[in-house]
């Protein structure tokens, strides 16, 4: 299930939502255009957060993203129990 968050390029938020999460990195979706996503970014999932990512790979309406250090497992399996 998609997790709402947000991801923060240059100080503008933009709404996106995190799926495939794991300790060292998910995907992202956004509903305005994914290719703004490059440059510092950092991640707010739910309520944790900022966590600083780098983009890994891009897909067409995918940003594969790579924790630059890796979550705590408490916090995936938090969102994983769902």
């Amino acid at each position: 299930m998609p997790i709402p968050s947000e991801c923060i390029v240059e100080s503008r938020k933009i709404d996106t939502l995190v799926s495939e999460l794991a300790s060292d990195g998910c995907d992202i979706r956004a509903a305005s255009d994914i290719k703004v996503l490059e440059g510092n970014l950092s991640l707010w999932i739910g309520a944790i957060g900022p966590i600083d990512i780098a983009a890994a790979r891009q897909d067409e309406d995918v940003l594969h993203v790579r924790f630059r250090q890796p979550l705590d497992p408490r916090i995936i399996a938090h969102f994983n129990c769902g």
